[in-house]
């Protein structure tokens, strides 16, 4: 009986041990944080809990805790997004969605139009780029912070859109549809007898760079006199689709990209960085043979400006319009298990 209880006791004493060392080991060495640290977490949420006037969870204090933490690096570029969010922020570099197929500018008298998608939804019901969104459904747009996409989201499938068109006011009826953003991103224009080949980048979306491909055939076409790549208002997206533009194009003589990062050191006040990893096409020459421009301005980022900026150095391209916006960031998109993620 005596050995029986000896070893329920080992057995309890075990249990412990191995919890309290999981414990330890999944908060210190996994996480890096300490008894003390997580101690002053769970006597805060605690004060809060007890004290709020308001009745707040466990979720959303989490939720404010971890946005609250990346918010701390004091960087621009990094976020924390909702499961909501990080879907929304997907859906940005798409180029097929459910939607009604408008690119929106908020401005001080609603949204204004700034480019609607081939055969969407709104180009069928007549909405025109510069129309101005100051209604929908019959209510009038604010002026806080909500965007296009929260006004679109409280209205059934329908949406009732007052337009401003100059003085004159419209109403259009538009269903939402799934929307195919991009069938081609290049036009030829005339000019003084000249034939010029544009390519609309105004966006980089999951398409581009296989649109960017078949397009870049015309240029066999030897009436084609000059290439214009417009990437204003371009604000970048995957820097992947950088990188395979360039490969596409550009010649082997310098590094399109150079990507730097951190190295972890003891030494947290150190920020030592590695030597860096330069990504070089395999072309032998410029694949665009015609004389070209890029133009950009102070929304030309990210990836765009990896692009304009390769363009220009490799390639003596000359760049047109405004400064750009000088990011030289890279961000990742690290999505956890309910779908948030951290950017």
């Amino acid at each position: 009986m005596k050995t029986k209880k000896q070893f329920v006791l080992v057995l309890f004493v075990v249990i412990v041990v191995t919890a309290l060392l999981t414990w330890t080991l999944n908060n210190f060495i996994v996480y890096g944080v300490t008894d003390e640290t997580t101690g002053k977490f769970r006597t805060a949420t605690q004060i809060v809990q007890r004290n709020s006037f308001y009745n707040v969870t466990d979720i959303k204090l989490q939720e404010g805790s971890i946005r609250g933490m990346v918010d701390s690096l004091n960087d621009p570029h990094s976020a924390y997004l909702t499961a909501e969010e990080a879907a929304a922020f997907k859906n940005n570099f798409s180029s097929e969605y459910t939607g009604i197929g408008i690119t929106t500018t908020k401005i001080i008298s609603g949204f204004m139009i700034s480019e609607v998608a081939k055969d969407s939804p709104a180009e069928l019901a007549g909405v025109q780029v510069q129309d101005v969104i100051t209604e929908i459904n019959g209510n009038k747009i604010g002026t806080d912070e909500q965007t296009i996409s929260d006004y679109l989201k409280k209205s059934n499938s329908v949406k009732s859109l007052t337009l401003l068109r100059g003085k004159e006011e419209k109403i259009v009826e538009i269903t939402e549809a799934k929307v195919d953003y991009v069938s081609s991103i290049s036009q030829l224009y005339t000019y003084n007898d000249k034939t010029i080949l544009v390519f609309n980048l105004q966006r980089f979306s999951d398409k581009t760079v296989d649109l960017l491909t078949k397009d870049l055939e015309k240029l066999k076409d030897t009436t084609i006199t000059g290439v214009i790549f417009d990437l204003r208002n371009n604000t970048g997206s995957s820097v992947s689709i950088a990188q395979a533009i360039l490969e596409k194009t550009v010649s082997k003589t310098e590094p399109y990209f150079y990507l730097q990062k951190r190295v972890d050191e003891q030494d947290k006040e150190q920020k030592k960085f590695e030597e860096g990893e330069a990504f070089y096409s395999t072309n032998e020459k410029f694949q665009i043979t015609q004389p070209m421009v890029v133009l950009v301005n102070e929304k030309t980022a990210s990836s765009a400006e990896i692009v304009a900026a390769a363009y220009n150095q490799i390639e003596d391209v000359p760049l047109v319009g405004n400064k750009t916006f000088g990011k030289s960031s890279i961000q990742e998109v690290i999505t956890m298990n309910d779908g948030s993620a951290l950017k």
